[in-house]
């Protein structure tokens, strides 16, 4: 058993780098699909990307429950201030 020790590759890369990378595909292919900028969702899929699996979901939805209310209050201050600034 000693001597496999030295035939045990050391990967360059982990998991969460298989994941991250996956992950930034997967958006990039997304966000031209539908003719988004794809910088900004792959610059997000980083930033959301997190040790585990559960993690990151947890941060997803949390990063789409932010946005929503993002969106419901630009759209509320839009509409009670236009046509102003």
């Amino acid at each position: 058993m000693a001597g496999l020790r030295k035939f045990r590759l050391k990967m360059p890369f982990g998991a969460r780098m298989i994941k991250t990378a996956l992950a930034v595909m997967l958006t990039v292919y997304l966000a031209e699909a539908f003719n988004l900028n794809s910088v900004v969702a792959a610059i997000t899929a980083i930033i959301n990307v997190q040790p585990s699996l559960n993690r990151s979901l947890r941060n997803a939805w949390e990063q789409l429950a932010v946005h929503m209310v993002g969106v419901v209050v630009g759209l509320a201050v839009g509409f009670l201030w236009a046509p102003g600034p």
